[in-house]
């Protein structure tokens, strides 16, 4: 009854280690427990679009200058929360590392209407209000500063769809500061005498001459003094004397028409001094040929008087 069993556990040890590979010589290599199964595959991302981004106004000019606070719209490809771009924009200084955060909005629908973009049929599309975003500096820009508005990558629009991969930069260009450039005496032979204030810019539209008033002071104030605004100059007019000393004092708060003011007071000293006297007399042969009529003008300035004796 032993040997039988003795029998039965060799033969079921040798099967196991030809199995299992570990007597000498053996090429089989059993593998134990649950089969492995490969697994699935992950399901492929959609690739994302891009997110372009467009501002309004476009560029500045003369009609539409950059100003210390501008507001620009920017018109983006897919719907952008209010604030993410609130944190991925700012203003910068194009040469430090100067930045100023911005504030941001919903351009109201009217302002939307004029900016949308133009379909293949040549209609205008109808996006929807959250492509659009109006930001601001929470600061006024500084003046002799070339400005860059940024918006920093990655920005995802609201649906995932799109993303902004690299930093947008848009130059706005330099806001130039407000001044007086001059204070001069205009003495003509034919005009009464005039003051002229030489500016750096335009002064702002809503600025009159009787605001105007309030910015300038001269000392002693002639009779009839008058101001006249034109272009990039201020004329005060009035019975100037030749040879009085006038002290023209321009006060800080005058607006430019980019919103830009005049930081600084401005004095200037003015004298009128009279104009040399002179005399013009034409070539006689030149003037016979061209009008004749035995005629011959004579040209003066500044003389209390003229003899002329003409000799045949």
């Amino acid at each position: 009854m032993k040997t039988p069993v003795r029998s039965f556990l060799i033969t079921a040890v040798l099967t196991l280690a030809t199995v299992s590979g570990f007597l000498p010589g053996s090429t089989v290599i059993a593998q134990v427990g649950t089969p492995s199964v490969s697994p699935a595959a992950e399901p492929t991302k959609p690739v994302q679009e891009p997110l372009t981004i467009q501002r309004f106004p476009s560029y500045y000019h003369s009609q539409q200058p950059l100003t210390p606070e501008p507001e620009i719209i920017l018109r983006f490809s897919g719907p952008v929360s209010e604030k993410a771009v609130k944190e991925a924009a700012s203003f910068t200084d194009s040469k430090s590392e100067r930045s100023i955060p911005v504030k941001v909005s919903r351009p109201n629908a009217e302002a939307i209407k004029e900016i949308q973009p133009w379909g293949d049929d040549g209609n205008r599309l109808a996006l929807s209000a959250d492509h659009f975003v109006m930001v601001k500096p929470i600061t006024e820009l500084s003046t002799s500063v070339s400005w860059v508005l940024r918006l920093e990558a990655p920005l995802a629009s609201i649906d995932g769809k799109r993303t902004l991969a690299a930093t947008w930069r848009e130059n706005l260009g330099t806001l130039y500061p407000f001044t007086v450039r001059s204070t001069n005496g205009v003495n003509r032979y034919d005009e009464a005498n005039f003051i002229q204030i030489n500016l750096s810019k335009v002064v702002h539209d809503e600025i009159t001459e009787e605001i105007l008033a309030g910015f300038l002071k001269i000392q002693p104030e002639p009779k009839n003094f008058g101001i006249k605004k034109s272009y990039q100059t201020i004329q005060l007019s009035g019975d100037f004397e030749n040879g009085r000393t006038y002290e023209v004092t321009v006060f800080p708060g005058l607006k430019a028409y980019d919103e830009t003011q005049l930081v600084a007071q401005v004095k200037s000293k003015v004298v009128f001094t009279p104009n040399p006297g002179f005399v013009t007399l034409p070539a006689f042969s030149k003037v016979q040929n061209a009008s004749g009529a035995k005629r011959f003008d004579i040209l003066t300035g500044n003389l209390k008087g003229l003899r002329v004796r003409v000799k045949q």
